[in-house]
Parts: structure tokens; C-alpha cells; sequence
């Protein structure tokens, strides 16, 4: 599971894995805003890609970014979430499906996303503009 903080103060909880599911990885889709106000949770929209060992960016422009993961398989797949409507959308894919990654925001309000494990350990990195 992962936690990002945009501009509302709202924290946001995505993805992240439960051993109970029915489609065998565990992994999930779902999302929640943490309101630190009255201290609790609500849900907002699911990811369009269930996952875990994911990474969580909180992005300057407010929205967020999840980057790869695991599920039935490595994932390449990115996602961008708009707190003004509660929805994610995809967005452009890693160049190398990972997870247990990091994803670090740059002054100039890029990621970088640096290795992990895909086909073995990876120590390459990218830019996500």
C-alpha cells in the first residue's frame, strides 16, 4: 500500500496487497483519502490496475503518480490520480516493468524512478515528465 500527500493536505492510500482474494495475487485496486482534520478515511476511485510493491508520488501540479508494481505479473503500467474528480487515469508506461522501486520528485517536478526487481534486479532509471 502507499501513501502520497497532495495540495488539499488529503492523504491519499492506494493499491497494496491482501492474501485473501480471489484472484490469487492478493493485489488491490482500491483507494482512500485520510482526512487529518477528523481523522478518518473515506474511499475515492479504484485504480485501473491492482497492485502491490508499487511506488506513490506526490506530483506539485496536485495530482499523484503510481508507477509499476506486481500483480498476476511485473508491471509496466502508470497511473495519475485527479483529487478534483476522485478518478485515476493511465498515463505513459515505464520503459521496464519493476516493483519494489523507488520514485523520487525532482525540484523541476520530474520523477525519477530508479531500479528494483523485473526480470532480475534492475538497476536502470527513468524519468517521468
Amino acid at each position: 500500500m502507499g501513501v502520497g500527500v497532495a495540495g488539499s493536505g488529503l492523504r491519499r492510500r492506494r493499491g497494496g496487497r491482501h492474501w485473501r482474494r480471489d484472484d490469487g495475487t492478493g493485489a488491490l485496486a482500491s483507494a482512500e483519502l485520510f482526512n487529518p482534520a477528523t481523522r478518518s478515511w473515506s474511499q475515492t476511485g479504484n485504480l485501473n490496475t491492482a497492485r502491490y510493491n508499487h511506488t506513490v508520488t506526490a506530483l506539485t501540479t496536485g495530482h499523484v503518480l503510481v508507477t509499476g508494481g506486481s500483480g498476476k505479473r511485473t508491471l509496466d503500467a502508470a497511473e495519475l490520480y485527479d483529487a478534483a474528480n476522485g478518478t485515476w487515469s493511465q498515463t505513459a508506461s515505464v520503459n521496464h516493468a519493476r516493483f519494489s522501486h523507488t520514485a523520487t520528485l525532482l525540484s523541476d517536478g520530474r520523477v525519477l524512478v530508479v531500479g528494483g526487481f523485473g526480470k532480475g534486479y534492475l538497476s536502470g532509471a527513468e524519468l517521468f515528465h
